[in-house]
């Protein structure tokens, strides 16, 4: 699973990161009045800066949670016994 471990991982952010990034721009909708020019760049900065927060800290937790079950699979895998054949 090694070179496909990365790909999990980022499908698993982006999963977790959609659904977050809904509320938070409905959060936002609501609860800031835009008046100006200046307060729309505002709120776009702040939206940017918060989605980039919000995204790393996502990226870390589901990036431990998917090496935890990752982990755990490695350690309940039963070990393929593999036989040598000795040459003489």
């Amino acid at each position: 699973m090694g070179s496909l471990l990365p790909v999990v991982k980022l499908g698993v952010s982006l999963l977790a990161g959609i659904p977050v990034s809904k509320i938070v721009n409905d959060v936002i909708k609501n609860n800031v009045t835009v008046v100006t020019r200046i307060d729309q760049v505002k709120v776009v900065t702040g939206s940017i800066v918060i989605g980039g927060m919000i995204s790393q800290s996502i990226s870390r937790t589901t990036d431990t949670f998917v090496d935890g079950i990752v982990a755990f699979k490695n350690r309940n895998q039963k070990p393929e016994e593999t036989e040598e054949t000795e040459e003489s």
